[in-house]
Order: C-alpha cells, then sequence, then structure tokens
C-alpha cells in the first residue's frame, strides 16, 4: 500500500496517482438526501472527526491528564465501551486499499482489534440518532472494510460493530449480522451491489 494516499480535506483516496472509490463514498447512496442544510452537517462531520481523533489518543493512552470540553461525554463512552468489551486494539484508524472483483476501492477502519478472543472490524458513530437507512449503511461499511482487511491478509472471525456514541456519555453497539436479520438484508451482498453501481454511474 505504498503508493496509497489520503486527502482528509476532501476524503478522497489516490493509489498510485489515481483516484479510487472509498467504502464510504460507495455506501453514501443509501443516506442520500436525509440529512440536514450543509452548514449542520458540517458542524456534525467536524464533531465526528475530533471525537474520533480524541477516542484514537484514549487507546494510545496518549490523552492528557486532565481532559475537559463539550465533547467529554463521548470520549466518556467511548471508555466505557473498552472498559466493558475489553478490546485488544491491533490497528487504530487503519489506511487500506484493495480489489472488489478486480476493482480497487480504499477506506480507514476505525479499529480491528481482538474482543472475546475473536478478530473484529469496529467502527465509530457520532450521530445522535441512526435511522433504518444509517443502521442499513453502517452493516455495508463494516462489510466494506472487511473486505480490505482481508484483502490485507487479515483473518476476520466475526462481523464487525457499531458503536454509537452518545452525548449523554452512553454508548450503544450494533452488530453488523444482527442488523441484517433485522432488516433483511446481507451486507457483504448489499456492499458488492453498491460497488457495481458505482462502477456503472461514476466510473471512468
Amino acid at each position: 500500500m505504498a503508493g496509497l494516499q489520503f486527502e482528509a480535506s476532501t476524503h478522497t483516496y489516490t493509489l498510485d496517482g489515481k483516484e479510487i472509490p472509498s467504502v464510504t463514498e460507495i455506501c453514501a447512496p443509501l443516506t442520500a438526501g436525509k440529512y440536514p442544510p450543509a452548514g449542520v452537517v458540517d458542524a456534525a462531520a467536524a464533531r465526528g472527526t475530533r471525537v474520533h481523533e480524541l477516542c484514537a489518543l484514549y487507546d494510545m493512552d496518549a490523552l492528557p491528564e486532565q481532559f475537559e470540553g463539550d465533547l467529554l461525554p463521548y470520549l466518556q463512552a467511548w471508555a466505557s465501551f473498552c472498559r466493558d468489551y475489553r478490546p485488544q486494539w491491533e490497528y487504530i484508524e487503519h489506511c487500506m486499499s484493495g480489489e472488489l472483483d478486480g476493482d480497487p476501492l480504499a477506506g480507514t477502519a476505525d479499529r480491528i482489534g481482538v474482543i472475546d478472543g475473536r478478530r473484529v472490524v469496529v467502527d465509530i458513530k457520532t450521530a445522535q440518532s441512526l435511522d433504518r437507512p444509517a443502521k442499513v449503511a453502517l452493516g455495508c461499511q463494516l462489510a466494506g472494510y472487511a473486505i480490505l482487511a482481508r484483502c490485507n491478509g487479515m483473518d476476520l472471525f466475526d462481523p464487525g460493530l457499531g458503536v454509537q456514541l452518545l452525548k449523554n456519555g452512553s454508548y450503544r453497539v450494533y452488530e453488523e449480522k444482527k442488523l441484517g436479520e433485522k432488516y433483511g438484508f446481507h451486507s457483504h451482498h448489499v456492499f458488492c451491489a453498491l460497488r457495481l453501481l458505482h462502477k456503472i454511474t461514476k466510473g471512468k
């Protein structure tokens, strides 16, 4: 993956200088049109980015000893999840590229690690409400990151987990498999269909 580059300001990935689609971009049609005005979205995205940064510092034991601020409840929620599930993280904010049926894609898995002796992909969410499209998108995102992880030689033994951090300091966990059972979809199959749709409509 030496040639893989990520531009955070535009959320674009390039591989050997050529732009390739991301897991987030591929899953975007599932939640298209459901978001509030751009200013609200921008503020939520900025909050989410900062929460991800703080959670990464927490996992790397690099937080300041005294941390205060509006985002503290989100950090407390993540700390509670880590205490309850006792993950052993192998990768934190891990950027990867791979191929699906010969077509390249990329993405950044929030976490890959071992929980209860089984390796899983974990995605962190900071939205306060996840409706049905958002939960389906979450399942497909987890499937996409699992595809990338396997392309990079990682064995994954369980479906992924989504962890929703709430502003009251609590958290919710969504299991990829249970989301599929509840809403009647197979996350891997839907992700593959979304990748094909992206190729047909936006491919070069």
